[in-house]
């Protein structure tokens, strides 16, 4: 039964009423609480509904969802999870299919799958499950995708904070016992690389692209030549690089060297020359005493050079071949 308040009760009963939220609380009085997500109150958001399958059981407040379930990227015909695959999987997202509608999201009432390009964040635990393909990420040098268990992290950004350091290994472990007469294996039991690859790829991208190669003269009216270059490459190895530089300023230093004695030679052969006598037709006069010092001149200026060239080819072979000892680039780790 309703309540019939007059004009004058009601009047009476704002001007007595406390004026602010503290009043209201001193005398015991409710007071209206913020909402619509206000002070971490519960948000209106959107009204849609995620495709459950079956194997699965979900945790979700918010727009934020703990999924436990099998390999599943997309609907429920996607993933290893689709084909029976024992996958078991955890998917951590929020935020489904945010991007959606240039940013708007979905609509509301809309029925939402697994959207590894639109939800928000994500990160995702398979026992099973094909990575790259899932996340739509280059492969690079590393193998080609396979099924393997996984974790994927994908968000707008992505911090990996470590106060003393942070560390990206591949590979097994080391000195620790219990992994068996092979080592470490993977998930499935197979035998791991002894140094599996590392490739840092920014924006995704690891085509060839083609320079302009300045590095040498052509002739006039000719195109400037162009060279095809990977856009994923090996990193160099710093301290192989100094090592590379100080072995090439030695050589350089023979060139140097040889430049120098051949400029004295021929300064000393124009000295002679000059002071040679000068026979009937006007030429000088070039004799035995004369020739044999410059011969042994040019000859001194000649040695370094022989030297420059020796340690120029060791210089390949150790910094710059394949199997170089001390090879400048890394085998195992690449960046764009």
């Amino acid at each position: 039964m309703s309540k019939i308040y007059d004009k004058e009760s009601i009047n009476e009963g704002r001007k007595n009423a406390p004026a602010t939220p503290e009043e209201r609380l001193k005398l015991g009085k409710p007071v209206k609480r913020a909402y619509g997500g206000m002070m971490h109150t519960p948000s209106p958001g959107l009204s849609i509904t995620f495709d459950v399958a079956e194997n699965e059981k979900i945790i979700t407040r918010g727009g934020a969802y703990i999924v436990f379930g099998s390999d599943r990227p997309s609907d429920l015909a996607s993933g290893l999870g689709a084909q029976g695959a024992t996958s078991a999987t955890i998917d951590l997202v929020v935020g489904r299919c945010a991007s959606a509608r240039n940013g708007k999201g979905p609509r509301n009432g809309t029925v939402v799958q697994n959207n590894f390009a639109a939800d928000a964040a994500r990160i995702y635990i398979s026992q099973l499950t094909n990575l790259d393909t899932n996340f739509g990420v280059q492969p690079g040098r590393l193998p080609q995708d396979s099924p393997r268990s996984g974790i994927g992290i994908k968000a707008d950004r992505v911090n990996i904070i470590g106060r003393e350091g942070v560390k990206i290994i591949t590979g097994g472990m080391q000195g620790i016992s219990g992994t068996g007469l092979k080592g470490e294996l993977n998930s499935l039991g197979g035998k791991l690389e002894s140094s599996p690859k590392i490739d840092l790829i920014a924006g995704n991208n690891v085509k060839q692209k083609k320079i302009v190669n300045t590095s040498f003269a052509v002739g006039e009216g000719s195109r400037w030549p162009f060279e095809t270059i990977q856009y994923l490459q090996p990193v160099v190895k710093g301290d192989n690089l100094v090592k590379c530089f100080e072995d090439l300023s030695s050589i350089l230093d023979d060139v140097n060297a040889t430049i120098m004695n051949l400029s004295l030679a021929v300064i000393k052969a124009l000295t002679a020359i000059a002071a040679a006598p000068v026979g009937p037709n006007g030429s000088p006069v070039l004799g035995a005493p004369l020739v044999n010092p410059l011969t042994s001149a040019i000859t001194r200026a000649a040695s370094p050079t022989y030297t420059a060239r020796l340690g120029k080819s060791a210089w390949e072979r150790n910094f710059l071949t394949a199997r170089s000892s001390l090879r400048i680039t890394s085998e195992n780790v690449s960046t764009t």
